[in-house]
């Protein structure tokens, strides 16, 4: 199913392949040769992979951020981050990490905090202000190259995030 995916995508005319919320790096691996099959010997098209860490520390399937990173080194990717699951705090270390031993550039695109279940209503708290400064922290001290809101963030978030490189 990720063949026939990539192949509509390339079809409709993308300009950026992101394979995100990945829980399992066979999956990332199983996403990427498709891509790379769809592709094939025509025009570059940029790839994104972005992967889910748990609180734990690791992917749902235990696999850890310098697990992800060695495996997914020989592939064509251009970026490599984080999405979804937690926020921006739980989200440092491993940005931190990739920092230090990415050969690419990296993405951060945590939710609005960590997500509290409230009356069977997923709340988040982190304020647009809060997330934007948490980000801006990743970009100067981790050179995070790539931002973003997942889960929780509103308009306001992503307003308040796209102040960082267009103050206007």
């Amino acid at each position: 199913s990720y063949l026939e995916q990539a192949k509509a995508l390339i079809e409709g005319g993308i300009d950026l392949f992101i394979i995100e919320t990945c829980q399992d790096v066979l999956q990332i691996k199983a996403a990427l040769q498709s891509v790379n099959e769809a592709i094939g010997s025509g025009k570059r098209i940029p790839l994104m992979v972005s992967v889910t860490m748990e609180t734990t520390g690791q992917m749902l399937i235990g696999s850890d951020i310098s697990s992800i990173t060695t495996i997914l080194e020989p592939f064509n990717i251009d970026i490599l981050g984080l999405n979804c699951a937690t926020g921006p705090e739980e989200m440092k270390e491993h940005i931190k990490y990739l920092s230090e031993n990415s050969p690419f550039a990296i993405s951060c695109i945590p939710n609005a905090g960590l997500p509290e279940n409230i009356g069977g209503i997923a709340h988040y708290k982190l304020t647009p202000l809060e997330l934007k400064m948490q980000l801006m922290n990743f970009i100067y001290d981790f050179n995070v190259q790539l931002i973003g809101g997942c889960c929780g963030t509103t308009p306001e978030h992503i307003k308040y995030l796209s102040s960082i490189v267009n103050p206007d």
